[in-house]
């Protein structure tokens, strides 16, 4: 999460500041997003869902603190050539309504992988 994704969240909710959101509220959204156990970008396969049906293709199922979250990469092109450019994370909670781009991948700390969501993701949509 960002700053901005929780400002959004704080404005979506009419929150004055970040002491306002309810505890149970943060608990609820990060346990849906933290899975205990090291994932890195290479461990998560190629996949997708496909927007039309919401199927899931490939990719891979992780088991969250609550629920489970569908993660997948995918990668574009360069310069024409397949398999050969930038490699992207995405995530969907099993509840969630919406899928996300992680923007910052594979930050190692002392404790565990961060995975820093994008400022587009929706935290009401987790």
């Amino acid at each position: 999460m960002t700053n901005l994704s929780i400002l959004n969240y704080m404005l979506q909710n009419e929150y004055k500041k970040v002491t306002d959101i309810p505890v149970e509220d943060c608990k609820n959204i990060l346990s849906k997003l933290i899975v205990p156990k090291r994932l890195m970008v290479k461990d998560v396969p190629r996949g997708q869902i496909i927007a039309s049906t919401g199927e899931k293709v490939d990719g891979m199922d992780a088991q969250a603190l609550r629920g489970a979250i569908f993660i997948w990469t995918h990668q574009e092109p360069y310069m024409e050539i397949e398999d050969a450019g930038e490699v992207s994370l995405y995530i969907r909670t099993s509840s969630g309504s919406a899928s996300f781009r992680v923007l910052s991948t594979d930050i190692q700390t002392n404790n565990g992988v961060v995975q820093a969501m994008g400022y587009a993701c929706d935290l009401n949509k987790i």
